[in-house]
Parts: structure tokens; C-alpha cells; sequence
């Protein structure tokens, strides 16, 4: 059945836009009188349109949450209702799946539900983090300020990570050069050189690194290369199969950890997040248990989550938070334990995970640039020694011809 994009007016006079599905747009525009929409355009979606909305655009990201958290906070804080500034929203926003969440969320609204109960029918795009502090801003009377709030935590997170996907597409980028400069090499270089040695009968005396090479060359001009690409795609879908399951991520995330440079990396961006996260639900006010309880949800490392259930357990019997904490040196680092301890005694235990979280955001920077810095020249070194590698068992031979022919001159 075709989809039709519509704009027109609804029952109050505002003026709305979306989609609708029907046989025809005679259809069309009974099915939206029936609503008490009154259309002023109606046309047919193209499918080359529809096609290109692909899962992974319609995907809610958390700039998507940050945007939308900072204009709620407006419209609220200029006195609109909670179910007219979720109209107002789910009229400009441009993904399909969020703006059905958003119309969802204002139907609920309106039905008698309260913001934070119908959001929680979609926790799993807002986070049970978002979720409970709207409701801790609800109870408290304090909404706008707690979605301006929501809106700075999820522009920092977004900045985090961006930070780490910055410091892995570098190396990722040279590495597929280096692929596709070894696969031209091997596949069209050699080859070609190996003919000429056949020709000149020199097959039989040639070094053992141009054999190496000729032997490399060999196998990814053959069916074995087909072979070795479909058991590297066969092994990286069983990887990621493996890290969905709780067993495989605990491992993948404890081994990540531990790798040099980039385990330094991975901490210290987790120890950002989760302090962060923390500082977020306590000053929205979040009891301390229910918000270590989220925040090892959302830490984005299961190791560094499964430490900070085992913390809340310590937390729960009546012990400071800072001792729960202390069990784990590898995890969080002394200069932590002791802010947070600090921040018990003075009861400012917010704004010390926020200057934890700040000062970790800048050790983020640091570890990024050590990161870029080593990985750089090494990356440069392997493809260089590739390309040397080649050009010494191509032209090694090429040399031997050179010399015999001139010898026998």
C-alpha cells in the first residue's frame, strides 16, 4: 500500500505534517477528514525516499536525546504544557521512529499518565537514567530545570564519545589503505614481474624473499583467498555473537581494559561516564542506591558496572560509598576514592563526581593524543615495510638480470 506525505491543519487549527498509508489519495484524504485533519498537500512518498531510510538512520542517537531534552526545557520553561510542547516537537522532528515515540509519549500525556510513566514505555531509546529524572523532576516541581540539565549530560556523553571514535578512526583508515595498497600490490604487481621471470628462465634461482612474496601472490590470486575472506567474515560474526551474551562481553570489555595504551583509554573514559552519570541523578535527586543502580546499567563497561554493583551491596549495608569503592584499585584509582570520600564527609558528594568527571574528560584528551601519537609512526612503519618488502623481492631479481647480462657483456 503507498505512503502519502500530507501537511495540513488539525480540529485547533494548527498546522501539522506526517504519513499515512492508503490505496489512493482520494483515500488518503478520507482517512484524515475522519481524524478532523484537514489536508492542504497531499503527496506520494518516493520509494527511492522510503528506501533510504534505513534502520541505522532511523536509529535514536544521543545528540537526537540532547536536542530533544533541551528544547522540552524551553517550551517548559516559557509555561507550555507537557502535552503541547510534546506536540510542537513531534511535529518538527524529522525521524519516523522517534517522532512515533514522541506522539506516543503526548497521547499519554494527555490520556492521564504522567511524563516520566509514558516515557518509561520506551526506556529502552531513553535509558532508565532519563527516566528517572524526569520523574525525580516531576515530584519535585522542577521539570525544566532537569531537562536543561538532561540536555548538558547527554552533550557531554555525546562529546566523550566522540573523543574515542576520533582516536580509532586514524588508525582504522591507514589500516584499510594498507589492505587495499598490499591487495594491488599482490594481485596486479607481482604477478606481472613473476611472468617476466618465468620468461627469462630465472623461476628456479630467485631469493627467498621474492618465493615468499611469489608465494603470498599466488594464494590471493586463487581460490584460497575467497577462503581466507570468508573465514576472517565467518569469525567476525561469531565475534559479535560472542559479545552480545553476557559472558562474551564480560571478557571482551575485561580485555579491553587491559591493553596497553588503550586500556588506559577505556578507563578513563568509563570513569568519566559513570561519575558523571552519578553526579547527574544525585543533584537531580536520585537516592544514592537507585542511582548506582543505573549507573552500572549505563557505564558502558560490564566490568566497571559489575564493580559498581558490588559497591551499591556495600553501599545498602549502611558503609560510605568511597570504601565500596576502595576494593577496586585497578578500576577507580586512588586520587578517586579519595574525592569521593572527600565529598561524603562535606556532604557535596555531586559536585565532587562532577569535578571527578571533568577532570577525567581531560585525561580523556591526554590518553587521545598519547593514542594518536604511538600509533601513528607505528602504522607508518608497518605498510612502509610492506611496500619495502615488495620492492626488495621484485627488483632484487630484476638486479641478479642485470648483473649476469653486463657480466656477460
Amino acid at each position: 500500500m503507498p505512503t502519502f506525505e500530507w501537511v495540513g491543519r488539525d480540529p485547533s487549527g494548527r498546522l501539522v505534517k506526517d504519513t499515512i498509508r492508503a490505496a489512493s489519495e482520494e483515500e488518503a484524504r478520507e482517512l484524515l477528514a475522519r481524524k478532523g485533519i484537514s489536508p492542504q498537500t497531499i503527496k506520494p512518498k518516493s520509494i527511492l525516499q522510503m528506501e533510504l531510510k534505513l534502520s541505522f538512520m532511523e536509529r535514536v542517537t544521543l545528540r537526537d536525546l540532547a536536542l530533544f531534552a533541551r528544547q522540552m526545557a524551553s517550551m517548559l520553561d516559557a509555561g507550555i504544557s507537557v502535552v503541547e510542547a510534546l506536540a510542537i516537537y513531534g511535529d518538527q522532528v524529522e525521524k519516523e521512529k522517534f517522532k512515533k515515540i514522541v506522539n506516543e509519549m503526548r497521547a499519554d500525556v494527555e490520556g492521564g499518565k504522567q511524563f516520566w510513566e509514558a516515557m518509561k514505555k520506551h526506556e529502552k531509546v531513553f535509558g532508565p537514567l532519563f527516566v528517572s529524572l524526569i520523574r525525580a523532576g516531576e515530584e519535585s516541581g522542577n521539570l525544566p530545570k532537569t531537562m536543561q540539565a538532561i540536555s548538558l549530560y547527554f552533550e557531554k556523553m555525546e562529546k566523550l564519545i566522540g573523543k574515542i571514535k576520533s582516536a580509532m578512526a586514524y588508525p582504522i583508515l591507514v589500516l584499510v589503505v594498507a589492505v587495499v595498497v598490499v591487495i594491488g600490490l599482490m594481485t596486479f604487481v607481482v604477478p606481472r614481474f613473476v611472468k617476466i621471470f618465468e620468461e627469462a628462465g630465472q623461476a628456479d634461482q630467485l631469493p627467498a624473499i621474492t618465493r615468499a612474496v611469489m608465494a603470498v601472490s599466488a594464494f590471493m590470486t586463487s581460490k584460497g583467498m575467497i577462503v581466507l575472506i570468508a573465514a576472517l567474515i565467518a569469525t567476525f560474526v561469531v565475534f559479535l555473537r560472542l559479545i552480545r551474551t553476557s559472558r562474551g562481553r564480560a571478557l571482551w570489555h575485561r580485555f579491553l581494559l587491559r591493553v596497553p595504551v588503550l586500556g588506559d583509554l577505556v578507563l578513563k573514559s568509563s570513569i568519566a561516564r559513570f561519575t558523571r552519570t552519578l553526579a547527574m541523578l544525585i543533584s537531580g535527586g536520585v537516592d544514592l542506591l537507585h542511582a548506582l543502580e543505573i549507573t552500572a546499567e549505563s557505564s558502558g563497561n560490564v566490568v566497571i558496572g559489575n564493580a559498581l554493583k558490588e559497591t551499591r551491596k556495600i553501599v545498602e549495608e549502611g558503609r560510605p560509598l568511597s570504601s565500596g569503592l576502595k576494593k577496586y584499585p585497578r578500576l577507580f584509582p586512588p586520587m578517586v576514592v579519595h574525592m569521593v570520600a572527600i565529598g561524603e564527609k562535606s556532604g557535596q558528594t555531586a559536585p565532587m563526581f562532577e569535578k571527578i568527571a571533568d577532570f577525567y574528560d581531560d585525561e580523556v584528551d591526554r590518553a587521545v593524543e598519547t593514542l594518536t601519537s604511538m600509533i601513528e609512526p607505528m602504522l607508518i612503519i608497518f605498510l612502509g615495510g610492506i611496500v619495502l618488502v615488495v620492492l626488495l623481492a621484485i627488483y632484487l631479481p630484476i638486479f641478479k638480470m642485470a648483473g649476469a647480462i653486463s657480466g656477460g657483456a
